[in-house]
């Protein structure tokens, strides 16, 4: 990992860790904070594979694939951004629709890490199962104790999770193969 990668995992911790207290000291206005926090990372990352496509992925085989996914995330946050007055039903499903599909992929890589002999596939296993646990946390919260407060907790202890696990993968040292 270079230096700038590094600076950039401190930096995004820190900005998550910001918006997990901004949650937890502002809980009459988190409804929105959540709506604004989920439509910004998704409106970065589309952007972010929007501009990886213009410079490389489109001189490269399937690179249209890296296109049309940058368009799709960009939607999602864009869609987001019109869901500020919605119900909080919509903040659980996108809650647990990215907390659901991260835990499958890491559960996925820790699978493979396994079959290649890897020793990743531990703490693989440990990220997927807490997204998991993420995922029915909210609906627990939200739809059986009717606590948008509880909710909005959730959320930012995934947002403290994140921010962890950006500072954790900044810091650690990188493994070098080398091929005899």
């Amino acid at each position: 990992m270079t230096a700038w990668q590094r600076i950039r995992n401190i930096l995004w911790g820190l900005l998550l860790i910001a918006s997990g207290l901004l949650l937890i000291l502002l809980p009459e206005t988190g409804t929105g904070i959540v709506i604004l926090i989920l439509a910004g990372s998704l409106l970065l990352s589309g952007l972010r594979m929007l501009l990886y496509y213009c410079t490389m992925a489109r001189h490269m085989v399937s690179g249209r694939a890296s296109l049309i996914l940058a368009v799709l995330i960009i939607d999602f946050g864009l869609f987001t951004l019109t869901l500020y007055d919605a119900p909080q039903l919509y903040i659980i499903l996108y809650l647990v629709g990215a907390h659901l599909f991260t835990g499958g992929v890491d559960l996925a890589r820790a699978v493979d890490a396994m079959k290649n002999d890897s020793p990743l596939w531990k703490r693989s296993i440990a990220l997927g199962v807490i997204n998991l646990l993420f995922a029915v946390a909210a609906p627990v919260f939200a739809l059986v104790l009717h606590s948008e407060q509880l909710l909005l907790v959730v959320f930012a202890a995934s947002l403290f999770y994140d921010a962890a696990e950006s500072f954790f993968s900044a810091f650690q040292r990188a493994t070098v193969l080398s091929i005899p």
